[in-house]
């Protein structure tokens, strides 16, 4: 998760030096998404059909090319758009097969806990992404943020690679990747046709809107707020600490609110 954050913290700052509009600063930003909605699919699916840890390691290595080729190859829209779409796919190769490593090593009640603390490890990686981002980009320059972050993944892909025990793979039809497997419609048909399942994936979409929208303006957001304030009224820390922190804030919110899931049930 280490680059997740890391144009979302230089954004002021690479607005400025490559004189974007707002709306150009937003696509860099969306890029990653879009990098990620088209990918997903595929990657979740591979792990039916091979070892998840190759997955989530082809998954890392892809988001060191995205992190590390933006911070030495972006010089503006088109090429930041590329490399922040390329981090989006390798985030999509981790953060979905990681949850299938997971969900098919612990079962029962705990299933839920395991997974709670999981996805609120997001947040987390959200922070850390944040602070080491304004860190280095007030040290050593924005291109050292995006090349340093790169290590995140690497080493992540490692790890699962070498300390994961392998999967057991069950027998699967052979079916031949098409168009179909990067955007199943027939199986988002099935699913939207149940309604709790539908309610549940289309909160969860407004959910992913709000939380995804403030991570990625909350430093610029600070920034425009730094202006309105009276000269010599600075902010105590650098602003990506300051949305590190509220990120962080997620991760405890998560995992109780699994708790009193877990005791009142979920749709209460």
């Amino acid at each position: 998760m280490l680059g997740f954050a890391t144009y979302a913290a230089l954004l002021p700052d690479l607005r400025d030096l490559w004189q974007l509009s707002n709306v150009q600063a937003g696509l860099v930003g969306s890029a990653f998404f879009a990098g990620y909605i088209a990918t997903v699919s595929y990657w979740t699916a591979l792990t039916d059909r091979t070892d998840g840890r190759r997955v989530y390691l082809a998954g890392s290595l892809l988001a060191v090319a995205g992190a590390a080729g933006f911070g030495i190859a972006a010089q503006g829209l088109w090429s930041a758009m590329l490399f922040q779409a390329l981090l989006g796919a390798g985030v999509a190769g981790t953060y979905m097969p990681g949850l299938r490593l997971l969900s098919d090593r612990v079962t029962g009640p705990s299933q839920s806990r395991y997974i709670a603390f999981y996805t609120s490890f997001f947040g987390i990686g959200t922070a850390l992404s944040l602070a080491l981002a304004g860190l280095l980009n007030a040290t050593h320059g924005w291109q050292s943020a995006f090349t340093v972050s790169a290590a995140g993944p690497f080493c992540a892909g490692l790890m699962v690679f070498l300390f994961v025990a392998k999967t057991r793979m069950e027998a699967v039809a052979k079916v031949p990747f098409s168009l179909a497997t990067l955007f199943p419609l027939a199986a988002w048909r099935k699913v939207l046709a149940v309604r709790a399942a539908a309610g549940f994936t289309l909160g969860y979409m407004v959910h992913c809107i709000e939380l995804f929208g403030s991570r990625g303006w909350m430093v610029a957001f600070l920034a425009f707020s730094a202006g309105l304030q009276a000269p010599g009224a600075d902010f105590p820390w650098n602003l990506a600490a300051i949305a590190a922190v509220v990120n962080l804030a997620a991760v405890p919110s998560s995992i109780l609110g699994n708790e009193l899931a877990l005791r009142i049930g979920r749709r209460r």
